[in-house]
């Protein structure tokens, strides 16, 4: 029989066939077994590999960067303020974190995609999952998360662990610094964030600055 000490690190199947999920020591442990009236004792073995990253997809805000590493795990480095990582973490002001650092999400990316965040108050990262989800983390001062929330003081909305905003069949997604549209297979196009500019693709309100909070379909 075989198993891992952490299944978040590395996953291993009955051949004993061992595959990396995220950075980091992990500790392999065979054991052998039989019939108790020819074996006097289990044998136990053990090895302990560290883990090095291979990427798939990489992709650069204006002061943090993720990457989807193989298996579909998250992993984000750089100005860690306002959730940006995605980590789960409660970063310091004024924080830097030089490792990549594991996204806080079960589901494996398929699509990331960074803000190039124009203001102090942003920051934010949105996903599709294997699953067709949309996840999302970071900044959501304009409402640009989908999770019906904002706030524009420092600090503003923020979440450091992803939220799943839609579910379904979403398949690709595009930010801007305060608003966030995802496609789905139907072609349906959903957003959220700041509708300063029309760049949510309606025109429902008379006011110049406006949040729209959840996703409007376009």
């Amino acid at each position: 029989m075989w198993s891992v000490s952490d299944t978040a690190t590395a996953s291993v199947d009955a051949s004993g066939l061992v595959t990396a999920r995220a950075m980091g020591p992990v500790t392999v442990t065979a054991t052998a077994t039989g019939p108790s009236d020819q074996v006097r004792r289990a044998v136990l073995a053990s090895a302990q590999p560290t883990i090095r990253l291979a990427f798939t997809h990489i992709e650069a805000g204006n002061s943090e960067t993720c990457g989807i590493a193989r298996g579909g795990a998250g992993h984000c480095w750089g100005d860690p303020q306002w959730g940006r990582l995605g980590d789960g973490v409660v970063y310091p002001q004024v924080s830097q974190v030089a490792h990549p650092v594991r996204v806080q999400s079960k589901s494996a990316f398929v699509k990331l995609m960074l803000d190039k965040d124009s203001d102090g108050r942003g920051g934010h990262a949105c996903a599709t999952t294997i699953e067709g989800a949309l996840d999302c983390w970071g900044s959501g001062s304009w409402g640009m998360l989908g999770d019906g929330a904002d706030g524009q003081a420092i600090p503003p909305h923020f979440v450091n662990s992803p939220v799943q905003v839609g579910s379904g069949s979403f398949v690709d997604v595009g930010l801007g610094s305060q608003d966030t549209c995802a496609l789905t297979t139907s072609g349906d196009v959903y957003c959220a964030g700041s509708n300063f500019r029309k760049q949510l693709g309606v025109d429902t309100v008379s006011t110049v600055c406006v949040e729209s909070d959840l996703p409007v379909y376009y």
